[in-house]
């Protein structure tokens, strides 16, 4: 564990202790000791508030023992946060509605893999409000995909209007289905959002996830989660989908949020993680980098425990591996700089190298000459219509579309550039 206090403002260090999934004693005890001093809450506050963990802080502060001088604004602001995390993730999502979800997959035959947020929140978290989400995502098969969509459908779920000319043939041209969506009684925004591929930008082997995965039960509701391993492993590479590394990931909220997850998976998993399926998953991925990187950047902000040895088998790829020093700097820098996307895409865009070329010239051919039959049903042609043809031709010639052959075309000329240096 190579958490180093000295390295951090009292401020950020108290944050990155009240950011565990749990505290031990040693933590309580040092939490005491830097809020019996001087703070600066406005910089907590703001730290808080930039990645995104006032209902984390706020549940742990709350557990604390002990009469500490918060400022009583703060204090009702974290109290309202956490009341409201906990009507959403306890009574809303667990208590009802995934519960309805997972009942009406049931009813139509359809297995499905719950994934990320939820399954962190119900398996790896003290409480199930800690780990706030923005929807719920399920792995389908994808010849089960409509089947999926119509028992949702069926259920009260809908595309919301913005998705409308969001034809259904589109599935062929990515991994998702259009988000489905509904109000709760309570007011409560209900998003769901149906994967038949992990990511469109790697390989994944979606097979070992189906074949490993692990029973679910909540409310006499059955599904499937990914075991242990394939959790800690998607977080990497999910993170990697959004293109974060050392060199782009300052300030960023997903990226902290990943770091989290880790941590919390990596404490309360133990001995039963799984390491080699872990590292196995990842290098057929071409994720092993990313992998070493968050998890580096894990155990310096919020102390993860991984072995050398483990460390060794990831290493390759990696951003940084220039020693604990260098991952010290990285770690203050990631915490006090904000975010910068522009920064980040133009990275992407240049320095990329995480994909195979054989997944580029896919994403190439699906992106810029998806079938001719969904064009059409996206235009509102009749698919037996022979003006088919011409809006196909006229879709080429949109900007976007140009744009982002461009752009494709840019990071496939890499790819075969450094195949040949």
């Amino acid at each position: 564990m190579r958490f180093d206090r000295d390295l951090f403002r009292p401020e950020e260090e108290l944050f990155l202790l009240l950011c565990r999934s749990k505290i031990g004693r040693e933590q309580k005890e040092r939490v005491a000791r830097i809020l019996s001093g001087r703070l600066d809450w406005a910089v907590f506050s703001r730290l808080c508030k930039r990645f995104k963990l006032n209902h984390l802080v706020a549940f742990n502060l709350k557990s604390l023992a002990g009469d500490y001088d918060i400022p009583s604004e703060l204090s009702k602001r974290f109290e309202a946060i956490l009341c409201s995390a906990i009507v959403r993730n306890e009574f809303c999502i667990f208590g009802r509605e995934l519960p309805a979800i997972l009942h009406a997959f049931a009813r139509a035959g359809v297995q499905t893999i719950l994934l990320k947020g939820p399954v962190m929140a119900l398996m790896h978290y003290q409480r199930r409000c800690l780990r706030l989400f923005g929807d719920l995502d399920f792995l389908v098969r994808r010849e089960s995909l409509l089947d999926a969509a119509n028992a949702l459908i069926a259920e009260g779920f809908s595309v919301p209007e913005a998705y409308k000319d969001w034809s259904l043939a589109k599935i062929d041209e990515g991994k998702t289905y259009p988000p489905l969506c509904k109000m709760d009684i309570s007011g409560q925004r209900i998003t769901v959002d149906l994967h038949w591929q992990l990511s469109e930008k790697r390989d994944i082997d979606e097979e070992s996830f189906w074949s490993r995965a692990e029973p679910l039960e909540i409310n006499e509701a059955h599904g499937l989660i990914p075991c242990v391993a394939h959790r800690l492993f998607h977080i990497c590479s999910h993170a990697a989908d959004h293109g974060f590394s050392p060199y782009v990931w300052d300030g960023s909220s997903l990226a902290m949020l990943s770091a989290c997850d880790i941590n919390a998976v990596l404490e309360s998993s133990g001995d039963g993680l799984g390491w080699d399926e872990f590292v196995r998953v990842a290098k057929f991925s071409g994720v092993l980098g990313h992998c070493y990187d968050f998890l580096k950047l894990s155990e310096h902000l919020l102390g993860a425990h991984v072995e050398d040895t483990q460390y060794e088998q990831l290493a390759k790829g990696a951003a940084h591996r220039s020693g604990d020093h260098k991952w010290a700097s990285v770690a203050t820098r990631f915490l006090r700089r904000k975010p910068d996307d522009m920064m980040r895409y133009a990275h992407n865009l240049l320095f990329r190298r995480d994909v195979r070329l054989s997944k580029r010239l896919r994403r190439i051919r699906r992106k810029c000459f998806p079938p001719v039959n969904a064009v059409a049903i996206y235009y509102g042609i009749s698919p037996t219509s022979f003006a088919k043809y011409f809006y196909y031709a006229r879709r080429l010639l949109r900007p976007s579309i140009l744009i982002k052959g461009f752009c494709l075309s840019f990071r496939l000329a890499q790819a075969v550039l450094r195949s040949l240096i």
